[in-house]
């Protein structure tokens, strides 16, 4: 069932070398919000239910996201009003459009590279 995968999960994750899972321990303080159910289901479905694999990307998906955005903004929605606030320019500049939401509700933003420098 999903809840036991969930288990499964959050054990593999809990096994883990701290050094592994840096961002994911900070995330899970500093926002829980963004680390509950939902999200870890995202990853399962997207590794199709291997917990492995979904553990591996769920704490790079962390680490990742406190590199691009370092520590004071990583942990904040990925909005504008959030992670993506400094951001607005480049948005403006049309390199970055936000392309409307999904079925879910998330926004979907599309990147063109050929606006850089217009």
């Amino acid at each position: 069932t999903v809840n036991r995968t969930l288990l499964q999960l959050d054990e593999l994750i809990q096994d883990m070398k701290p050094s592994n899972k840096k961002g994911w321990v900070e995330a899970t303080k500093k926002c829980p919000e963004l680390t509950g159910q939902e999200h870890k289901l995202l990853f399962l479905r997207a590794e199709e239910f291997d917990v492995e694999r979904a553990a591996q990307k769920l704490v790079k998906y962390w680490d990742a996201r406190a590199k691009i955005f370092g520590t004071d903004r990583a942990y904040l929605p990925l909005t504008l009003d959030g992670a993506l606030r400094d951001d607005y320019e480049a948005l403006k500049q049309g390199v970055w459009r936000i392309a409307g939401k999904d079925a879910y509700g998330r926004t979907i933003i599309f990147a063109d590279p050929s606006r850089h420098d217009t």
